[in-house]
């Protein structure tokens, strides 16, 4: 992927997103986050199934303060229970971030059952990696603003 569109006189801009086949030797980045996906919620299940009890949160214990992370894995038993609203209060962007990663299983078990093209990104303008990593970047840190503000 390079960081803009090739340079060609007269010719139209490369669209940013494409459909299509991967390259023998590509990397299959839906199998790998499906399979990581479905590998992570059996261990979940098993580790909730067996009793056992979750880990504190280290960042915590040495600090006092919640980690950025914090109030995740209440977050997910609240969504296990249908308790949106309380999984929102607890963690924000990771509610956020199972509702991307609900929609991406979703793609990728279309693509890969279906045997579709993928879709890829064929290029970002000039400037774009580095905006989308600033802007990753001041969602986490809100975040953690709201976990702080709010005693999570």
């Amino acid at each position: 992927m390079t960081d803009r569109a090739p340079d060609f006189p007269n010719s139209r801009p490369a669209p940013l997103l494409q459909w299509r086949r991967l390259d023998r030797l590509e990397t299959d980045h839906e199998l790998i986050w499906l399979a990581t996906s479905a590998g992570s919620a059996a261990l979940g299940y098993w580790w909730i199934s067996t009793g056992r009890s979750f880990p504190p949160c280290t960042f915590r214990l040495l600090t006092g303060c919640p980690c950025p992370t914090c109030g995740a894995t209440r977050s997910t038993l609240k969504l296990l229970a249908g308790d949106l609203g309380g999984a929102v209060a607890l963690n924000p962007l990771y509610v956020a971030a199972v509702a991307f990663l609900a929609l991406y299983n979703a793609y990728a078990a279309t693509v890969l059952f279906g045997r579709l093209p993928r879709l890829r990104i064929a290029y970002l303008p000039h400037g774009w990696g580095k905006r989308i990593r600033w802007g990753l970047v001041a969602l986490a840190a809100l975040n953690w603003g709201w976990l702080l503000l709010n005693g999570i």
